[in-house]
């Protein structure tokens, strides 16, 4: 059919058709049975209908598009041409000017676990409105089984399931709007015990021509796990525009580690936070100390309850720092699976980072009581480690039914003089 469909073969981007899926590793993989034929798959993974029943042929869908579940959508439109007015960095001075030449249909982007990234025409009132514009499946999630979604036998899985981050970043010669994705829980081999990420990288400034930039697996980045949250998209030094996320659980080792990837090149870059093992970086929060433009610290927290500042981005080493350490009364950590919220001190100046802990990503999740707290912590930047008793306890007294489906929670009242000394 007509729709724009593309993928990465591993050598170039191409349409996801018959003859784009030109290897005999990839075609395999879509086979859910020898006698499948993969061009009938991908046919129907393009939403052919033909070949749909239960008994005979492929799985009978509702729909074609597959369920969105922890994708968020994300706008993409005209951008703010006075977005880095005032700024010295490379490139600064012609975004306005760029900005206003951009006459660009918008376009609405989310990851689907039929196993693909969607853009959809977001005008309104137009034949065209909510049409699908463009679509990209990721040579990792051929590999993972999308032709499953094919086998009557099918039991749902996710493929496309990560959150979406797009922002526009300077080449050296022209301002370019990049989206990066990831797999998020997708990111599980066809085995089902493997850990097989991605995040991929995409020029969407023109929207009528989405262009390939990188695709990396946790075959390139070893340190690759399944990533939760947004990846960041940042200027961590003048013209080093770089992808920015945490590691996730279940990677290769099982360590904490801030992976950056330049969003250009697609240079990639593992900086290890600790030897703690059972363990991995959540969502990254991006920090410009002085407003110029350029990240540079990465405040986030791991699944060991440790929260980190890492600063000298683009030097070797970086410079890690733990800030504090979750943990419940009982002294056992308490992950943290989001990232922070930060904001600056009128008062101080100093950085406040504002953060809850638990984890809800496995079975074993539904039936852990562990006490899980809600923190506020300010970065005065003395470097030592801080624990419960740095901070002041605030309890929640009760929980009062406002509605059938709303609960207001009665917080201890206290004052702001008594968080004096502490941290």
């Amino acid at each position: 059919n007509s729709r724009d469909i593309k993928t990465w073969n591993g050598t170039s981007y191409t349409d996801f058709t018959y003859s784009g899926v030109n290897t005999t590793a990839l075609r395999n993989a879509l086979r859910n049975d020898p006698s499948d034929s993969p061009q009938n798959i991908i046919n129907y993974l393009r939403g052919d209908r033909s070949m749909e029943n239960n008994n005979s042929g492929f799985r009978v869908r509702g729909g074609v598009l597959g369920d969105i579940i922890d994708s968020q959508p994300v706008y993409v439109g005209a951008p703010n041409a006075r977005l880095y007015v005032g700024r010295s960095f490379n490139g600064a001075s012609s975004y306005a000017s760029w900005a206003n030449s951009l006459n660009r249909t918008p376009v609405v982007y989310v990851g689907a676990n039929d196993g693909m990234l969607h853009g959809f025409n977001a005008t309104t009132g137009q034949t065209a409105s909510g049409v699908e514009t463009y679509a990209y499946v990721p040579k990792k999630v051929i590999e993972n089984g999308i032709g499953e979604l094919a086998s009557p036998d099918y039991q749902h899985r996710y493929f496309v399931d990560g959150e979406l981050t797009v922002a526009d970043a300077y080449n050296g010669s022209s301002w370019r709007t990049v989206l990066v994705g990831t797999l998020g829980f997708g990111g599980v081999a066809k085995d089902r015990s493997t850990t097989a990420n991605a995040i991929f990288a995409l020029d969407v400034t023109d929207p009528a021509n989405v262009t390939f930039l990188w695709e990396k697996s946790s075959t390139d980045i070893p340190a690759l796990g399944i990533n939760q949250g947004r990846p960041v998209i940042a200027q961590i030094a003048n013209g080093d525009w770089s992808v920015l996320l945490g590691n996730g659980a279940n990677s290769s080792d099982g360590k904490a580690a801030l992976i950056s990837i330049n969003v250009f090149t697609g240079a990639e870059r593992v900086t290890t936070l600790s030897n703690d093992i059972d363990n991995g970086l959540s969502a990254v929060r991006a920090w410009d100390s002085n407003g110029d433009g350029i990240t540079d610290i990465a405040y986030a927290g791991d699944l060991q309850g440790n929260l980190w500042k890492v600063t000298s981005l683009t030097s070797t080493p970086r410079v890690i720092t733990k800030l504090f350490q979750a943990t419940d009364p009982n002294g056992t950590p308490q992950p943290i699976t989001a990232w922070p919220l930060a904001g600056r001190s009128p008062y101080t100046q100093n950085v406040s980072l504002f953060f809850g802990t638990g984890r809800y990503v496995n079975t074993n999740d539904l039936s852990d009581m562990q006490v899980q707290s809600w923190y506020g912590y300010v970065d005065d930047g003395n470097g030592s480690v801080s624990t419960r008793s740095d901070m002041v306890e605030r309890e929640i007294l009760l929980d009062v039914p406002v509605s059938a489906e709303i609960t207001a929670r009665v917080i201890e009242e206290g004052a702001r003089e008594e968080l004096n000394g502490k941290q």
